[in-house]
């Protein structure tokens, strides 16, 4: 698994592929836990050590960050301390070009046509690909009607299916 480089297409699955590998190199410590007080005289030994950790987690997971984006988006975020600070940054960056994406995708899927070149198959996975990208911006389409928007871009040759299928329970 490659961590891909961030370049203002992918945040969604760079954040979800960003967010499994810190789990797998055991350091999400700072994108799931708080900024732990800092350290005083009395301390315990259990604090001194889950706030090495957490400071070791921090230090390492904004390394990596930084190491898989463009630079040109590196540059248009401002640093932070913490990684989630820089994450929610990073986050604020792209809330614009989300919005969009997501607009360009409702699109796509209205504008959806069935050629007669493709098979239904393909048809009917192309507006699921869709529905899938939407799903990653949290927009989540219900099955109903993402199949009743399918049917209706089918010609009238799949009449029988789509009375067949309007049938079924």
């Amino acid at each position: 698994m490659r961590l891909p480089i961030l370049n203002g297409e992918n945040y969604a699955e760079w954040l979800e592929l960003l967010k499994l590998t810190l789990g797998c190199m055991n350091l999400d410590l700072a994108i799931n836990d708080e900024k732990p007080e800092d350290l005083t005289d009395e301390s315990t030994l259990d604090q001194r050590d889950y706030y090495a950790k957490w400071q070791r987690s921090n230090n390492m997971s904004l390394r990596l960050i930084k190491a898989n984006m463009s630079r040109t988006i590196r540059r248009s975020i401002p640093d932070n301390p913490t990684t989630r600070e820089y994450l929610d940054a990073i986050k604020e960056h792209y809330v614009s070009t989300d919005s969009s994406t997501v607009r360009t995708l409702i699109a796509k899927l209205g504008a959806i046509k069935y050629s007669e070149r493709k098979d239904v198959r393909d048809h009917i996975m192309k507006a699921r690909d869709i529905a899938a990208q939407l799903k990653d911006y949290e927009i989540d389409l219900p099955k109903v009607y993402l199949v009743h928007h399918i049917l209706n871009t089918l010609p009238k040759e799949f009449e029988t299916f789509k009375v067949t299928f309007n049938v079924t329970p």
